[in-house]
């Protein structure tokens, strides 16, 4: 009799372990599916597309974490005007030396960050990227880069960027989520300029005036060395960073 339970038993788990296989596959496929469906031909289709699945991602319990203050509220919410993104990498910050290129620091490829609105408000944000001669959405839901789009165009204006020949076009958000960091940096011929969305303690950059990247580079990286050094044997055993 105790042999049979445990036969039965076996066969049970062994039926139970490939209907949760099957059942997984069919959920990665389904994953599949959804991402190739989210490469288009323009930055903004992608966009729109990411607020749709923003929307169908919405639901009571997670409608505040995507910045909303209801499901009522994201009904009525639109895409703004976008603004370029770059993400600097902490790994790459760690292993930068005085003379390397900014761009060799940033990770992944072209992004842009279109602010999800209601009534004129940022409340979160779609972020896309550049796949080859396509475009995907990259992430959706994020309510600190709504609101850092928010603040960037608002310092843009403050700081009359436009009267010394910058344009909108020209500015862009650097966001550095290693080191919990986020700056606003514009491209004027052939050099870039940036500055701290905050005054960071420890970080040897004003928010009082926009920095030569390459110089900010610098204090930057020293930075991010000092924080490895008191954590980074924590970070590298949770895998927080890249």
């Amino acid at each position: 009799m105790y042999l049979k339970s445990i036969l039965i038993i076996s066969i049970f788990l062994s039926v139970l372990f490939t209907a949760c296989k099957k059942e997984e596959q069919v959920g990665k496929d389904k994953m599949t599916q959804n991402t190739e469906k989210q490469i288009l031909k323009t930055p903004e289709d992608a966009g729109k597309k990411g607020l749709q699945d923003l929307m169908k991602l919405a639901n009571d319990s997670n409608i505040k974490d995507l910045g909303f203050g209801s499901l009522d509220e994201i009904r009525s919410a639109q895409l703004g005007n976008s603004l370029k993104l770059r993400t600097l990498s902490y790994d790459r910050l760690l292993g930068y030396k005085e003379g390397m290129s900014s761009n060799e620091l940033f990770a992944g490829g072209e992004q842009l960050l279109f602010p999800v609105t209601v009534k004129g408000s940022n409340k979160s944000s779609v972020v896309v990227e550049k796949a080859g001669d396509n475009w995907k959405v990259s992430s959706l839901g994020d309510r600190g880069l709504g609101k850092l789009a928010e603040d960037g165009r608002n310092d843009f204006h403050k700081r009359k960027l436009d009267s010394s020949g910058v344009k909108e076009a020209d500015f862009f958000l650097v966001t550095a989520p290693g080191i919990n960091m986020d700056f606003y940096a514009y491209t004027k011929k052939d050099s870039s300029m940036i500055v701290p969305a905050a005054q960071y303690k420890d970080l040897k950059l004003s928010t009082e005036r926009y920095t030569d990247i390459k110089s900010a580079l610098v204090a930057i990286s020293d930075y991010a060395r000092e924080f490895d050094r008191k954590y980074g044997e924590e970070i590298k055993k949770k895998h927080l960073v890249k």
